[in-house]
């Protein structure tokens, strides 16, 4: 975020407000499980779960909002991640490995009764939905032409992420 106001660059700034949104998410995520582990499981503890899930999905509105940032940038000025040499190789390694953990936790703790620990599962889930995004465009840009194919491929999955995690924050929300 500091490098996008210094250099003054949409696309540094975008990226860096993402990674704050969703740090602050777990931030108070993680503030909320220290709080609610002091109580008793009760109707309050779970009240104080539910409404820490809720604001979560307000949160998350708001990553989307930078989320769509870039996903625009993305798309009509044609800006992503450049990785040298097999640097991108070991980065699509990672966004697999993040996405498969993020989709084998979200099934694993499904069925859990506590709200904070789903509400972390759907930040993860978002957060790996974006990472795919980001190699996508990353591996057009290394390894494909950029024009209208591109553009177009990078569109339609940035929609498809940006519907995909609006709808969860907003079943979060509700």
């Amino acid at each position: 975020g500091t490098s996008g106001c210094y250099f003054r660059s949409p696309w540094l700034f975008a990226v860096g407000m993402y990674y704050i949104a969703i740090a602050l998410v777990r931030f108070v995520l993680l503030r909320n499980v220290k709080l609610s582990e002091r109580e008793e499981y009760t109707t309050r503890r779970k009240k104080r779960e539910w409404k820490s899930y809720r604001t979560s999905g307000v949160m998350m509105m708001f990553m989307n909002v930078t989320m769509a940032g870039m996903t625009i940038q993305m798309v009509w000025q044609g800006k992503s991640n450049v990785y040298p040499g097999w640097t991108i190789y070991i980065s699509a390694l990672y966004t697999f490995y993040y996405f498969i953990t993020a989709l084998i936790s979200m099934i694993k703790f499904f069925h859990w009764k506590n709200a904070i620990v789903s509400a972390a599962k759907n930040v993860g889930l978002a957060g790996a939905a974006m990472s795919v995004l980001m190699l996508q465009t990353t591996m057009i840009s290394t390894f494909g032409e950029a024009g209208e194919l591109s553009r177009m491929m990078n569109g339609i999955t940035g929609a498809i992420v940006n519907v995909f995690c609006i709808t969860l924050a907003v079943f979060m929300i509700i």
